[in-house]
């Protein structure tokens, strides 16, 4: 009922996981504010010890959940607190909310596997304009992406999870 308290919860886990400093922290907490409002809003945290150990972000809207943002605290990784929370979240969107898809939307993260039944590719094209430097600046910064993934191990962007 609390978004504010929501937010708090959140950001205590998220700065005590896994996960890289949120680029545009504005940006979530303003579509938990958005989403808040529109009735599409699921915050979902699990405690332990009273301690916030995990949190889920959800929007749900037309039939289908979308799980947006997700993280635990290490402390906690022992007892799988990011899956039971999942396992949680789903049984209230399947039975409370009704939804008949949840989406893990983009990213082939290892975990989707374990929840998906199926997956959809995404992908995009790019035209850039050669004849501006904006064009070749764009493609350099695209080359210089792909090379930093593969100097990192790290799947390209059309991996997907299954």
């Amino acid at each position: 009922d609390d978004v504010s308290t929501d937010i708090d919860k959140y950001w205590t886990v998220y700065l005590k996981s896994w996960k890289q400093n949120e680029p545009y922290p504005e940006f979530i907490e303003g579509l938990i504010r958005l989403a808040s409002d529109m009735g599409w809003l699921r915050m979902g945290t699990l405690q332990i010890n009273g301690e916030v150990a995990a949190s889920q972000l959800w929007l749900v809207a037309n039939d289908s959940a979308y799980i947006y943002k997700l993280a635990y605290d290490r402390e906690y990784s022992e007892y799988s607190p990011g899956t039971l929370l999942t396992c949680e979240m789903m049984k209230h969107a399947i039975e409370s909310d009704g939804v008949s898809k949840i989406d893990f939307l983009h990213g082939a993260d290892q975990f989707k596997q374990d929840w998906m039944d199926t997956s959809i590719s995404l992908m995009g094209i790019q035209f850039p304009n050669t004849t501006r430097p904006k064009g070749w600046l764009l493609i350099a910064m695209n080359m210089l992406s792909s090379i930093r993934r593969k100097l990192l191990g790290l799947p390209g962007r059309n991996a997907e999870a299954h």
